[in-house]
């Protein structure tokens, strides 16, 4: 079991203040609903590592004073979870052994199971020469990033609740009646999806991870797709593969869909619809 940290929440709040890419619900629901450090104005960024979904990961650097540069490190548990050797515990960090990362484990797939979506978070001071030249906007441009997001500290996980809204149970219902088959392609993991399926009480026939998806020719996924309910943990090169996976079984697909991610599969299918609140970019 897990325990509250504000530590986690101010780390998680700096990561969302000062990073500059596209605005997200998970960002907003941080710095709405965490409390804003106390000694906020005493930071200033020093470079960024926007978000992309190869690593799933968005880091800043800030520092405090006379503080070293700080790395703040959010993104899938997994994801943060490797290129961590150790965990905070009580103030303190400790190695990470194989026991500990079975355990962090865990306790991601539980709260999963649950609904959650989690965002994991994690730490390192750098040293100044793990940043470069200044760059645009006075912030510095990292040196070798692949390696700067490296032995971190395993902060902690932060848990959001996204419940399906009131009557999508019956909306469902009523496109089954019309021959209108649902699938569920995210960014999630699996548990998540299948968690928010039962909810809504969606029949989930298959599941297909994006990991499992590389590994399938273009023919093995038009047939897999067929009699696959969830497609989890996708990235959106691989929203499009579906897509056309589909259409190319002999299926009218319609893809609904709110964010940038989105954008090439609303394109790509027979009908694209965006939500009201959706990106620019989808609604485009």
């Amino acid at each position: 079991a897990g325990q509250d940290s504000a530590h986690v929440f101010e780390l998680a709040y700096l990561n969302s203040h000062f990073q500059t890419g596209f605005t997200n619900p998970l960002d907003a629901a941080i710095l709405a609903d965490t409390p804003e450090p106390a000694d906020l104005a005493s930071y200033r960024k020093l470079a960024e590592l926007p978000y992309d979904f190869a690593r799933r990961l968005l880091s800043v650097v800030v520092q405090a004073e006379s503080d070293p540069p700080l790395l703040v490190t959010k993104g899938a548990p997994e994801a943060v979870l490797q290129r961590s050797s150790r965990v905070r515990e009580d103030h303190t960090a400790r190695p990470i052994d194989a026991a500990e990362h079975e355990r962090l484990a865990r306790l991601v797939d539980g709260a999963s199971a649950d609904g959650f979506r989690l965002v994991a978070v994690g730490s390192r001071a750098l040293t100044t020469d793990e940043l470069g030249t200044p760059g645009e906007r006075g912030t510095a441009r990292l040196v070798e990033p692949d390696h700067v997001e490296r032995d971190l500290t395993f902060e902690g996980l932060i848990l959001f609740s996204d419940p399906p809204k009131e009557g999508v149970d019956d909306t469902i219902a009523e496109l089954g009646h019309d021959g209108v088959t649902l699938k569920v392609v995210t960014g999630d993991n699996d548990l998540v999806a299948r968690h928010v399926a039962e909810q809504v009480g969606l029949v989930v026939e298959g599941v297909l991870t994006g990991e499992e998806m590389r590994g399938l020719s273009h023919p093995a996924l038009v047939a897999r797709a067929k009699r696959t309910t969830i497609f989890a943990r996708v990235d959106p090169d691989q929203k499009l593969h579906v897509i056309r996976a589909l259409h190319d079984g002999g299926a009218v697909v319609g893809y609904l869909g709110d964010g940038i991610n989105d954008a090439p599969s609303l394109h790509a299918a027979d009908v694209g619809i965006s939500v009201d609140n959706a990106t620019d970019v989808a609604r485009s």
